[in-house]
C-alpha cells in the first residue's frame, strides 16, 4: 500500500511505502495513492518507468554514517531491499541489533537493515552490483580494493561522498564500473545507530562518467528515487564541480570558525571568505573546462556573475539558506568539533591541486587547508578569530 505525505509548499510529495523493516513516525498528513501500472521495458526519467526486475536488485551502502544512513534509511523505509557495511564496531552493533534510528526533519523511523562489517564482505548477498559508497573521501582507495574481487562484472560503484572520488574509483574498478551521484542531504551522526536529518532532501544527480545516459544509470537512479527523486545528467562532471565548490565554501569556512551553515553567511567577514572561496574556485573549474551545473537551490554560478539579475537571485538564495540553515553543521565542522580527522584534502586541497597543474594560484583554499591541518593537529583552535589568517 502506498502513501504519499503531502508537502505544504507543494513541492515534490513524498513517497512512502508500508515495509515491514520500517515503521515510520512523522508529522504531516497522509492519502492513500494508486499503484502505477508501467509496460515492461519502458525507460524514461528515475521513478517513472523503468524494468519492473530492476526494483529487485539489492543496493549496498558502504559507509552508514550520517549521509549513509539517512541515504539507506529512506531507501529501507520504501520497502526495497538493501543492506548496510560499516567500520565503526559500536554503530555496526547497535544497527545489527536495534536498527538504523533516524530522526529530525522527516520524523521519526527505525529501520531493520541486513548489516555487515568490512571483514564480512564476503557475506555480502550476490551479485554484488549496486554499490553505493558513502564512506569518508581518505578511506575511499582502502575500502574500494576491497570490494573489487567481489563487484560483478556489470556492477558499479556510485560515489555518494564529498569532493571528488570518481577519479580515484574509476582507477581501481574501470570507468566502465564507475558512476557519479550529488546527494543533497543534510545530516549527522548523533550516536551509534543514530543519524538525523537536518532538513527535507532536494532532489538527487547520477550521471556516467563519458556523459552517456545509459540504461544501467536509469536503474541506479530509479533505486535511489526513495531517498530523493533522481535525476540522470550528461553533465555529471559539472555537477560534480558545483557541489565541489559549494562544499569548499562551507565545509572549511565553518570548520575553522565553528559557525553553522546560515552563521557564515550571516556573519559579515565569513560572508567575504565564501565569496572570495568562490570566485578562486570557480576560475580553475573554468580554465578546466567544466561546465558547472546548478546545484539544486544553491547555485554557485550565480556568485560569480556580475549581471543585476544575477546578483538579485544570488542574493536571494543565499538569504534563503541562511535562513533555513542556521542550525545545520556542515560534515568538517562535525568531524573537527570530535577531533576526527576532516576531507579538507579532498575539498580545498582537490582545487589547490587542480589549480597547480594548470598553473593558477589558489591562495585561499590552500590557506584552508593550512588552517584546518592546524585545527586537526591542536595547533590552533576553532573560532572566529581564525578568518583574519584569510585577509
Amino acid at each position: 500500500m502506498k502513501y504519499v505525505r503531502q508537502s505544504p509548499s507543494g513541492l515534490e510529495p513524498e513517497l512512502r511505502l508500508t515495509a515491514a523493516n520500517g515503521l515510520v513516525r512523522s508529522s504531516g498528513s497522509y492519502r492513500k495513492i494508486a499503484a502505477t501500472h508501467r509496460p515492461s521495458g519502458t525507460m524514461v526519467v528515475a521513478g517513472i518507468g523503468v524494468e519492473e526486475e530492476a526494483m529487485t536488485d539489492t543496493a549496498i551502502v558502504v559507509g552508514a554514517g550520517a549521509i549513509g544512513g539517512v541515504f539507506g534509511a529512506r531507501i529501507a523505509r520504501a520497502g526495497r531491499p538493501i543492506v548496510f557495511v560499516d567500520a565503526w564496531t559500536p554503530h555496526l552493533e547497535k544497527i545489527k541489533a536495534e536498527g538504523i534510528f533516524v530522526d529530525g526533519a522527516q520524523g521519526e523511523s527505525r529501520h531493520q537493515v541486513p548489516t555487515y562489517g568490512l571483514d564480512e564482505l564476503d557475506q555480502l548477498p550476490r551479485p554484488v552490483k549496486n554499490v553505493f559508497l558513502a564512506v569518508k573521501s581518505y578511506d575511499t582507495q582502502s575500502v574500494v580494493e576491497r570490494l573489487k574481487p567481489l563487484l560483478s562484472d556489470n556492477g558499479a560503484i556510485v560515489s555518494l561522498q564529498n569532493g571528488i572520488n570518481e577519479e580515484l574509483i574509476a582507477e581501481i574498478v574501470g570507468s566502465n564500473r564507475t558512476l557519479g551521484a550529488v546527494t543533497r542531504l543534510s545530516a549527522g551522526l548523533i550516536g551509534p545507530g543514530h543519524v538525523r536529518e537536518s532538513r527535507a532532501p532536494t532532489p538527487f544527480s547520477l550521471g556516467e562518467l563519458s556523459g552517456e545516459v545509459t540504461e544501467r544509470a536509469q536503474r541506479l537512479a530509479e533505486l535511489m528515487h526513495p531517498a530523493a527523486p533522481t535525476e540522470v545528467t550528461p553533465n555529471i562532471w559539472g555537477t560534480l564541480w558545483g557541489k565541489l565548490v559549494w562544499n569548499s565554501m562551507m565545509n572549511p569556512t565553518c570548520g575553522i570558525t565553528g559557525l553553522t551553515s546560515g552563521g557564515v553567511w550571516r556573519n559579515p567577514r565569513s560572508r567575504d571568505v565564501l565569496m572570495r572561496i568562490c570566485q578562486e574556485s570557480m576560475s580553475v573549474a573554468k580554465a578546466l573546462g567544466i561546465q558547472i551545473d546548478a546545484d539544486a537551490k544553491m547555485d554557485v554560478r550565480l556568485l560569480v556573475d556580475p549581471s543585476p539579475e544575477a546578483q538579485v537571485k544570488g542574493e536571494a538564495m543565499i538569504d534563503y539558506y541562511a535562513t533555513h540553515s542556521m542550525d545545520a553543521r556542515p560534515s568538517m565542522l562535525q568531524d573537527v568539533l570530535r577531533g576526527r580527522p576532516s576531507e579538507i584534502d579532498f575539498l580545498s586541497g582537490y582545487i589547490a591541486k587542480k589549480g597547480a597543474g594548470i598553473g593558477i594560484a589558489t591562495p585561499i583554499n590552500s590557506r584552508m587547508v593550512e588552517l584546518v591541518k592546524e585545527i586537526e593537529s591542536g595547533q590552533r583552535k576553532i573560532g572566529e578569530e581564525n578568518l583574519e589568517a584569510l585577509t
